[in-house]
């Protein structure tokens, strides 16, 4: 993609633009609003990233899905921006890191077994002198969230069949990591759930080369939609909010939706096709 000598405020004016045709440049170069998008991501991506490493202490993977929810929710806002952009994107990324934390310290107090300390830094991300995990706290307490259709979905076909299918798509040792980690209602460490995610990642691109490779489209077994996402996701690698941008997206749980049920069906599809002894 060509690089644009472009400020913030004319990128996001091109964004905000009705018209499609894009701006004419000085240079003669046309600048569409995808262009001018895409050029504001990039702009952007790598000092977000490094400010969410910090705000979580560290944990590359969460500070990337942190920047990633961030762009799809700048993608629904971006027609309100008034003000200097740098400065309002930044206050956003505040806000969607304490969502994001807010959302992971509920999933784990789910867990029977849980007990977490709001003075335990090793798992609260923020410095006691700015502002304080008890602040965070707070917050925490006014919002609970329930797991998703995907993690339902999975936890149900926990059988000797769905195993059988992790053992063909997963080397030996990943399969003892997943499985183990799906059954133990124990807390789990910052680095075995982003293992987790990674390995499940590579469970679920393996199933989808294995229905490609025999020469079926996914379209047989889900809609276009839920395709074109798992596709996307799992095949391509793409973040998350180029599909939204791609796929017209606004809201995270129109995409976790067609996600879980993409894998869902695929799963179901595949279970068909393993026998069960």
């Amino acid at each position: 993609m060509k690089e644009f000598d472009l400020t913030d405020e004319q990128l996001v004016t091109i964004i905000q633009s009705p018209a499609t045709r894009g701006k004419k440049l000085r240079s003669g170069t046309t600048i569409a609003r995808n262009d001018a998008w895409y050029e504001l991501v990039k702009r952007y991506t790598p000092r977000l990233e490094k400010k969410a490493v910090s705000f979580w202490k560290g944990d590359h993977d969460a500070a990337e899905e942190t920047v990633q929810w961030l762009w799809v929710k700048v993608l629904g806002k971006i027609d309100q921006v008034k003000v200097n952009f740098e400065a309002w994107i930044d206050k956003s990324l505040h806000s969607q890191f304490v969502d994001d934390f807010r959302r992971k310290r509920s999933a784990e107090r789910r867990l029977p077994t849980s007990s977490l300390d709001a003075t335990d830094t090793d798992r609260v991300p923020f410095k006691q002198d700015s502002g304080g995990p008890n602040t965070v706290e707070r917050q925490l307490d006014k919002k609970k969230s329930d797991p998703s259709a995907e993690q339902v979905y999975m936890e149900r076909w926990m059988s000797n069949r769905f195993n059988r299918l992790v053992e063909k798509h997963l080397s030996n040792s990943k399969v003892s990591f997943f499985l183990g980690y799906r059954e133990d209602p124990n807390l789990k460490k910052p680095k075995e759930k982003t293992r987790f995610l990674r390995v499940k990642a590579e469970f679920i691109s393996s199933m989808i080369k294995e229905w490609d490779s025999s020469g079926r489209s996914l379209d047989t077994i889900m809609n276009p939609r839920q395709a074109y996402a798992l596709t996307a996701r799992f095949s391509l690698k793409r973040r998350y909010s180029d599909i939204f941008h791609d796929m017209g997206i606004t809201k995270r749980k129109e995409l976790d939706d067609l996600l879980a049920c993409a894998i869902s069906r695929l799963i179901q599809a595949l279970l068909d096709e393993t026998p069960d002894d």
